[in-house]
Formats: C-alpha cells, sequence, structure tokens
C-alpha cells in the first residue's frame, strides 16, 4: 500500500493516491449507473449532496454527459486489500471494497456490491463537502463551482463491524433522532442499523453499579440513592427516569 496522505475522509481510506489536476463539479453534473439496483444509493446520494452541499446533481438524465458515473463490477486492485477482521453480526460479509478515481474528465467509482457503492459514495461526499466550503461563485452568480482534486482512493473497512455507542443518560435524544440514526436508509461509513453496525446503548446512570449491602439492602441502585439526579438543559432525566419508551423508537 501507498503512504497515506491527508484526507477529510473518515476513517481514512486503505490507500490513497493523489494526482495532478482537479475536476470541477457544477450544478446540472450528471451521476450515470447501469443497475437498477443501485438507484436508492444514487438518489440518496444526489438528496444529500443538494442538502449538505448546494450541489444540485442530475440522475441518469441530463444534457452534459456523465461526469460521474458509478458501476458495479470487479477489479483487478481488489486482491491487494485484506479482509476485514472479526465477524458480521449479520451473518455472511459483504463486500464492501471499492476503488474511487477523480480526474480531469470526471469521477469513476467502481465495487463489486451495493454495500461498496454505498461507501464510496459516502466518501465522495465528505469530499464534495470539503470542497464545497472553499467553493467560489461564478461572475454570473448562477453556479457553484465545487473543485475536487485528481486522486485514486483504494478502500475497504478493517472491520467485519462497526459500533456506536449512543449516550441516553448522559443527553436526552428525542425518539426521532433515535429512528433517523438506526434507519437503514442512512448509508454511513460505520452505518448503524445497516446489517454489520452495531448500537450500543449507553444507559447505566452511573459508572459502576452498586451492588447489595447491607445498608441498602435489595434496593436498587437508584433508590440506594441519598438524592435524586437532577437535570439541565441537554442532559438526561433524573435517576430512574426514561426518557422514552423502548417501543417507541
Amino acid at each position: 500500500m501507498a503512504a497515506q496522505t491527508s484526507t477529510p475522509i473518515i476513517p481514512a481510506p486503505a490507500r490513497l493516491r493523489p494526482a495532478i489536476g482537479e475536476f470541477q463539479l457544477v450544478p446540472g453534473t450528471t451521476v450515470a449507473y447501469r443497475d437498477p439496483i443501485l438507484a436508492p444509493l444514487i438518489h440518496r446520494f444526489a438528496q444529500d449532496a443538494a442538502r449538505r452541499c448546494g450541489i444540485a446533481l442530475n440522475v441518469g438524465t441530463g444534457e452534459r454527459a456523465p461526469a460521474i458515473v458509478i458501476d458495479l463490477g470487479d477489479d483487478p486492485d481488489f486482491a491487494g486489500l485484506p479482509a476485514p477482521l472479526g465477524l458480521d453480526p449479520a451473518g455472511p460479509p459483504r463486500d464492501e471494497r471499492y476503488a474511487l478515481t477523480i480526474d480531469r474528465s470526471g469521477i469513476r467509482l467502481r465495487a463489486r456490491e451495493p454495500a461498496g457503492v454505498a461507501r464510496g459514495l459516502t466518501s465522495l461526499l465528505q469530499l464534495i463537502a470539503t470542497g464545497s466550503a472553499s467553493a467560489s461563485t461564478t461572475a454570473t452568480a448562477t453556479a457553484t463551482v465545487v473543485p475536487l482534486p485528481a486522486l485514486d482512493i483504494l478502500d475497504a473497512p478493517r472491520f467485519a463491524w462497526r459500533g456506536l455507542t449512543v449516550d441516553v443518560v448522559r443527553r436526552f435524544f428525542p425518539p426521532t433522532q433515535i429512528r433517523t440514526l438506526t434507519s437503514p436508509t442512512r448509508r454511513r461509513r460505520p452505518t448503524p442499523g445497516s446489517g454489520n453496525a452495531v448500537t450500543t446503548w449507553g444507559c447505566a446512570p452511573m459508572r459502576a453499579r452498586r451492588w447489595p449491602t447491607p445498608s441498602t439492602g435489595n434496593r436498587s441502585p437508584c433508590s440506594a440513592r441519598p438524592r435524586a439526579r437532577t437535570t439541565s438543559p441537554g442532559s438526561g432525566p433524573p435517576c430512574g427516569a426514561r426518557p422514552f419508551a423502548t417501543s417507541t423508537i
């Protein structure tokens, strides 16, 4: 593997090779794909690009020739990527390897399975978000140009599963946020709810559990405390309180 260079992509790709030049991403750029199974991922990517970066992309149609091409297929460089460590909690591991190339002519993303396309599109979205932060506006103030540096990315997950800890004790999360976080349609690189990620709930109000003693008897740790914990804006409810029922999630 080549030496890793600085990149705004989190987590850092397994291999990133910078090249000379850049691609000018403008509103109306067409994203083309062949396999219909990729349609939900492509449309979600276009929606995120518009919402987060202010770049409206055309999916599969448009007057311009496709500048972003998404395809399912093999790549000879995939064989050089190590297999992910650990076990996938969903069962047989999915192939999440992808190759992303950006040059002056356009952007090409290739993966063996839709899971790899989802990971590659998330990496591309992070690059677009970084570029849009320093984007310049044309003299007519009609089209924002997002410069994307030329590079070659080859990536695969280090582990077959990823984890996310949600501390619902020290900070209150409304049910809508929890649903959004765990929704299988939220295709993030560490993807809670997508099958290969584990969401851990931080539900204990204390760092160490208090075992029954002669002074506390069989009372619960919360009832054994002399005073209920007070709350402040943005913090969790008092000890023993439930911000929402599990069934509502």
